[in-house]
């Protein structure tokens, strides 16, 4: 059961990931999938300056799945 447990987890992040948004400059929420690599990495380093590590690690997922 411990197993089957794990897999819907895995299962609810990437629901959750897909629907992730990050506010830009302009203040209005953009998802994370309609970010272009070089804004994604500015909203990367914003996050790490402002110690905001689950932030910095959805941009750094979104950055992987890209590559």
């Amino acid at each position: 059961d411990k197993e089957k447990e794990g897999d819907d987890s895995i299962v609810v992040d990437e629901i959750l990931q897909e629907g992730e948004t990050v506010e830009i400059d302009s203040g209005s929420a953009t998802p994370y999938k309609e970010l272009s690599l070089e804004e994604l990495h500015q909203e990367l380093d914003k996050a790490v300056a402002n110690e905001d590590y689950e932030k910095a690690a959805k941009l750094r997922d979104e950055i992987s799945k890209r590559k």
